[in-house]
């Protein structure tokens, strides 16, 4: 089977990992008591490849991306619907800075959280979902909010909107590219498409057995690069790229990876002194970073 890009269509690509199906499945089971045997399709291997063009990273086979059945185990854990969120206040001052806004489109608005609070700022906003659960909760908060796909919803209004926006979808989708063409098919003329990913260039690369950034939550990954690239392959011009700060709860995960990487580095078990450096940066280390964010350096923390 020849592999592509999924932007690019490509075969400039590198294969980079294998994962075992197998290990997966253990871990999912371990981690999130979540048996994610039925996503993977009876796949034996996972890949994890690079596109050379784009600099995107994404998985393979494609038909893995998780159903509605995990979404709908997903939202039963506290963190995974936020009602609030960085990049929530970040694209409220956006929009309220276009001279032009037009109605908001949310593509997977998940609870309607954000879109709640674009109500509540005056400003006209639906949102479209496939968890059938969250919609439910959305719509019974009187929420602007349809059991649609983008797909389906595109074909009925196109062109309709000032400003279309994702956040945290497109990792989650095997074929990016529809999807921002979908995306850009609903704004109408000098519209507005504002996307949320993870960063794949922060700190969390360096993250071990990172479930929820792999198949069949994740199926790529995306960096600067990649969004740079955007603008060869779509009708659209990029404007900026904004990275959010360390958020205060992701503290002790920052902590935990840093630490772990020293201690691959100082290998604390070949000498006395190596561990004595170790057991010090341990103890103080998550201190410091405290430190660090109490004097205004969380946004310089990637």
């Amino acid at each position: 089977m020849v592999v592509t890009s999924p932007i690019s269509g490509s075969t400039n690509v590198r294969l980079l990992q294998r994962y075992s199906a197998e290990e997966l499945i253990r871990l999912w089971q371990q981690i999130f008591n979540i048996d994610i045997t039925p996503e993977l399709r009876g796949h034996m291997t996972i890949e994890l490849y690079h596109c050379l063009d784009t600099k995107l990273y994404f998985f393979m086979p494609e038909d893995i991306a998780g159903s509605e059945r995990l979404y709908q185990q997903l939202q039963k854990l506290d963190f995974y619907y936020m009602q609030d969120k960085w990049e929530y206040r970040k694209t409220i001052q956006l929009i309220q800075s276009l001279p032009m806004q037009g109605k908001v489109l949310e593509v997977g608005c998940g609870r309607g959280y954000f879109l709640k609070k674009l109500r509540n700022l005056g400003i006209s906003a639906s949102g479209i979902e496939t968890n059938e659960k969250a919609v439910s909760y959305a719509q019974g908060n009187n929420l602007d909010v349809y059991l649609y796909s983008l797909e389906t919803w595109v074909q009925k209004h196109p062109r309709e909107y000032g400003v279309v926006c994702s956040f945290q979808v497109l990792e989650h989708i095997a074929h990016p590219k529809r999807f921002i063409e979908n995306c850009l098919a609903c704004l109408g003329h000098g519209g507005w498409l504002i996307l949320g990913v993870p960063n794949a260039d922060s700190f969390i690369r360096y993250a071990e057995n990172n479930l929820l950034d792999m198949p069949p939550h994740h199926m790529t990954r995306w960096c600067r690069d990649t969004l740079q690239s955007l603008e060869v392959y779509f009708p659209m011009k990029l404007i900026n790229i904004f990275y959010e700060p360390l958020a205060p709860y992701h503290i002790d995960w920052y902590s935990s990876i840093q630490m772990n990487r020293l201690r691959k580095f100082l290998n604390p078990q070949q000498s006395f002194t190596r561990k004595a450096i170790y057991k010090l940066a341990k103890s103080i280390g998550k201190k410091v970073l405290e430190l660090g964010i109490q004097l205004g350096l969380r946004s310089y923390i990637r």
